[in-house]
């Protein structure tokens, strides 16, 4: 059974740390670690005792209105895609009651998210090398 929850990313990286960020190679560690510190509102999905994937904002001060949106999917993210892409517009639509403006990039040549952000109702910006910003408003 799928679930999300929302919580805050300090408390919730050190419930899924050792079974889903502990092998990750060093550097990915502390990105996740720093992203999830940054992030007071983290969207989990689970599919039963299984984490799929998780979602943040980063917003840049306390008092702005907007936030960077950023997604990070487990192994166990194939199991449950289907319900993953449902649940993010809900996600999505959350976020953006706290934050009207979020922006947040994807890999260019990642043309799968591409069409996913679109149907999330993003504006993709103009690649710049590796990178595609896109920017989703309420």
């Amino acid at each position: 059974m799928i679930q999300i929850y929302h919580t805050s990313g300090p408390r919730l990286h050190s419930l899924i740390y050792p079974e889903y960020l502990s092998m990750l190679p060093q550097d990915q560690q502390e990105t996740m670690a720093r992203a999830m510190g940054n992030s007071p509102d983290i969207w989990v999905g689970y599919n039963g005792p299984k984490v799929f994937a998780l979602m943040g904002l980063i917003p840049p001060t306390l008092v702005s209105d907007r936030a960077y949106i950023w997604f990070w999917q487990t192994p166990h993210f194939a199991e449950s895609k289907l319900a993953c892409l449902r649940a993010s517009r809900r996600c999505v639509a959350d976020a953006l009651l706290r934050y009207p403006i979020l922006v947040g990039h994807c890999a260019t040549a990642a043309t799968h998210s591409h069409r996913w952000m679109r149907w999330l109702g993003a504006t993709l910006g103009e690649p710049d090398g590796p990178i595609l910003p896109f920017r989703i408003e309420a």
